[in-house]
């Protein structure tokens, strides 16, 4: 990210959830300098109020033209669309 500007950076949640100490974020990057924004997937445990394990699943955002379904990984809309 170093090189672009702070104001082209986004981050929209999709969904937050926990349950028993297990924390996840799902969520779209953009503005970050690559072709597709990036659908990530943050999972976080807390254990004694403790960071105690930490992974994140990352993928690349389809274009409706690549969907295999027609429809978007994020949202309602594709990014081009909306």
């Amino acid at each position: 990210m170093v090189g672009h500007r702070v104001d082209e950076l986004a981050h929209g949640v999709g969904l937050a959830m926990s349950e028993c100490g297990m924390v996840m974020v799902r969520g779209r990057y953009t503005g970050y300098g690559q072709p597709a924004p990036w659908i990530v997937a943050d999972f976080v445990r807390m254990e004694d109020g403790q960071l105690r394990e930490h992974c994140d699943i990352v993928e690349d955002e389809v274009t409706r033209e690549n969907a295999a379904r027609g429809l978007p990984v994020f949202g309602d809309v594709f990014p081009a669309d909306g």
